[in-house]
């Protein structure tokens, strides 16, 4: 994952505590592993690329 993904994602509230499987926790508590969080990582990555 590139660190410009990894800070959008921070940016947006998401911090990732895992790689391998991926997990991500978002500062609301909201939590996603493994194949919600590839949604949620591929969703922001199609942001980062529209913006």
């Amino acid at each position: 994952m590139s660190q410009e993904l990894i800070e959008y994602l921070e940016k947006e509230g998401w911090v990732i505590e895992c790689e391998s499987p991926l997990e991500i926790r978002h500062e609301d508590g909201s939590f996603a592993t493994m194949q919600a969080a590839l949604i949620l990582v591929e969703h922001y990555r199609s942001e980062m690329k529209d913006a």
